[in-house]
């Protein structure tokens, strides 16, 4: 957990995806995510959490489906959702919450 806080604790935003590595829209998702870096570079982190691999993290989150999508600024929780709806909204989105 204090790893986790670490990683959330900055400046810029952090997106945090929460993955299953059974989830069928994993690689649709993981290109989104590739989207979204390569057009917003230095202005968000974006980190990816296996459920499975990060259990007492997850059960401390509350994540109990996936994929899961969560932002953090200074390590407080500003945004959470179950999906991106594609990654140009989710730009646009971005750059209003900036």
């Amino acid at each position: 957990m204090t790893d986790f806080r670490n990683i959330i604790n900055d400046d810029i935003l952090t997106l945090v995806y929460f993955y299953d590595l059974n989830d069928i829209s994993k690689s649709e998702i993981i290109g989104q995510l590739k989207k979204i870096k390569k057009k917003l570079k230095i202005k968000i982190k974006i980190i990816s959490i296996d459920i499975n691999e990060n259990y007492f993290l997850c059960d401390k989150l509350e994540i109990k489906s996936t994929p899961k999508f969560k932002i953090f600024k200074k390590q407080t929780l500003i945004w959470e959702q179950d999906k991106i709806e594609s990654s140009e909204k989710f730009i646009n989105f971005f750059n209003e919450l900036t």
